[in-house]
């Protein structure tokens, strides 16, 4: 997403009906850009969050140096049907941008914080995956509301 300004106060990402393309899993990474997604900075990140499954386990992960906000989505198999729901603070205006947020996938559910350890002007972000061999991808709904003060 581009061309986010101070006009609103935070941005909120919905992802609907979310596919992953990789059977052996797949993380869900945020990156920053402060020229537009021209590029996006690759590092200077701090993350938390944890994954519950249907089973009973609760996995955490985490770091205060890393190469993007990584979103604690480790999957078993190629879900789909799943969302994922995060807010945005301080994009447009000169501080430190965070992320919130959480999501659901058939058999998991996950929650999560991140921060851009700088105090830049963020106006574009990035989702993606890290995971490789083979590199995932995700299709669905991707949508992006401003929320005015």
């Amino acid at each position: 997403f581009t061309g986010l300004s101070s006009t609103y106060s935070q941005y909120m990402v919905v992802v609907t009906n979310m596919t992953v393309s990789r059977s052996g899993g797949a993380y869900v990474d945020i990156r920053v850009s402060q020229d537009n997604g021209s590029s996006y900075n690759t590092s200077g990140y701090a993350y938390s969050g944890a994954t519950f499954t249907s089973g009973g386990s609760v996995t955490g992960a985490g770091s205060s140096s890393a190469a993007s906000i990584n979103l604690p989505l480790i999957y078993s198999n190629s879900p789909t049907n799943s969302f994922l729901t995060f807010t945005i603070t301080n994009a447009g205006v000169s501080g430190y941008l965070t992320v919130q947020g959480f999501g659901a996938s058939g058999t998991d559910s996950w929650e999560f914080v991140g921060i851009r350890n700088a105090a830049t002007t963020v106006d574009a972000i990035r989702i993606f995956s890290t995971s490789t061999a083979p590199s995932a991808t995700f299709s669905g709904t991707f949508t992006l509301y401003g929320i005015r003060a």
